[in-house]
C-alpha cells in the first residue's frame, strides 16, 4: 500500500477495504480473515497517530469498524475475552470518533455474548441500552432482534414477539442495503433469520417453519451453494427441532448433524442451541444410538472449543 497511503483518499480507501472484509465474514475461514482484519487495524492505528486532525477521525472510524469485526471472529473462534477485550476498544474508539453506530454495534456483540453463555436478562438490558444511542439504523434492528431472542429465552415470548415486531418495523423503515453480506447491515433475509430463531424458541412451529423457509431460500444460491453457511446451519437446527416435536427422530438427527458440519461456525452460538437438540433427543429416545450419534458428534466439537465448555452448559436450556 505504500505511497498511497498518502494520497488524502487514504482513509476511504481503507474503510473500503474494511467493508470488503465484513462482507466475507459469512463464509470466510475465521483465522484468515481475522489475519487481514489485524493488519487493518494496525495500519489505520498507525495513520492515525501520524495523521494530520482533519484525517484522524476518519482513521478512527476504519479502526472502530476492524475492530468491531475482530471481536465478532473472536467470538467465533471461541475466544469471549478476547472478543469482550475487543469490543471495549471498539466502544471508546466509537466515542472517541463521535461515532454512535460504532458504539452501538460494540454493544450489540456484548448482548450477544451474553445471549450465548445464559445471561439473557443481562443481553436484554444491554441491547436496550445500546438501541438508544442508533435507534434508526441496522444496528438499531439488530439490537432489537438480540433482547427478542434474550426475552424468548427467559420465556417471555409476548414481549419477544414484540421486539421482533418492532425490529420488522424499523427495517420497514430502511433502505434495502446494497451489500447484504456485509456483517454490520440487516436486510430482509436477516431479519427472517433472527425471527425463525426467536419463533422457534416460543415455540410457535407454523412462524419458525415459515421464517426457516424464508431465509434458506436468500442463503442459498442457485447451484446449490451456500450463501450464509453459519446461518445454514442455525436454521438447520431449528429444523431438527421442528421435526423433533414432530416425534420424526430420523429428520432430527439428520438436520442436527448436518448443521454440525459446516466448515464455518460461529460456536458460541451454535452450541447452546445444539445442546438443547442432545437433551430433547435424550429425553424423548434415550436409548436411540441415533441419539447416541449426535452426542458423539456435538461432544468433539464441543472438545475442540474447552473453554467455552463451562460457560456452554450453563446456556443450554432443555427444549422440545
Amino acid at each position: 500500500m505504500g505511497p498511497y497511503l498518502d494520497r488524502p483518499a487514504r482513509a476511504d480507501a481503507l474503510l473500503e477495504r474494511a467493508d470488503r472484509l465484513a462482507c466475507r465474514y459469512p463464509y470466510a475461514p475465521a483465522p484468515e480473515l481475522l489475519k487481514k482484519t489485524n493488519r487493518l487495524r494496525e495500519v489505520s492505528h498507525a495513520l492515525h497517530e501520524t495523521s494530520a486532525p482533519s484525517r484522524q477521525r476518519d482513521l478512527l472510524a476504519v479502526h472502530g469498524w476492524a475492530t468491531l469485526l475482530a471481536a465478532c471472529l473472536e467470538h467465533d473462534l471461541g475466544r469471549p475475552a478476547r472478543a469482550a477485550a475487543l469490543a471495549g476498544l471498539a466502544r471508546r474508539v466509537g466515542a472517541a470518533a463521535g461515532h454512535s453506530h460504532i458504539t452501538a454495534w460494540s454493544g450489540e456483540i456484548a448482548a450477544w455474548q451474553a445471549v450465548t453463555t445464559g445471561r439473557y436478562a443481562d443481553a436484554a438490558r444491554i441491547s436496550q441500552d445500546a438501541y438508544a444511542l442508533a435507534p434508526r439504523s441496522s444496528v438499531g434492528v439488530q439490537l432489537k432482534v438480540q433482547e427478542a431472542k434474550a426475552l424468548a429465552r427467559m420465556g417471555m415470548t409476548s414481549l419477544a414477539r414484540v421486539a421482533l415486531a418492532d425490529a420488522e418495523q424499523l427495517l420497514s423503515r430502511l433502505p434495502t442495503p446494497s451489500r447484504p453480506e456485509h456483517h454490520f447491515t440487516v436486510d430482509r433475509a436477516k431479519w427472517a433469520f433472527y425471527a425463525a430463531q426467536v419463533f422457534d424458541l416460543a415455540g410457535d412451529r407454523r412462524a419458525a417453519r415459515t421464517f426457516t423457509r424464508e431465509c434458506f431460500v436468500h442463503c442459498v444460491a442457485p447451484d446449490g451453494t451456500s450463501r450464509w453457511p453459519m446461518r445454514i446451519a442455525e436454521l438447520q437446527l431449528c429444523l431438527a427441532h421442528l421435526h423433533l416435536r414432530a416425534g420424526a427422530l430420523d429428520a432430527a438427527v439428520s438436520y442436527g448433524l448436518r448443521a454440525l458440519d459446516h466448515a464455518r461456525q460461529s460456536a458460541p452460538s451454535l452450541l447452546p442451541r445444539a445442546m438443547d437438540l442432545e437433551a430433547a433427543l435424550h429425553k424423548r429416545w434415550p436409548g436411540e444410538p441415533r441419539s447416541h450419534r449426535f452426542r458423539s458428534v456435538l461432544r468433539q466439537i464441543q472438545r475442540r472449543h474447552t473453554a467455552l465448555a463451562p460457560s456452554m452448559a450453563r446456556a443450554g436450556a432443555p427444549a422440545g
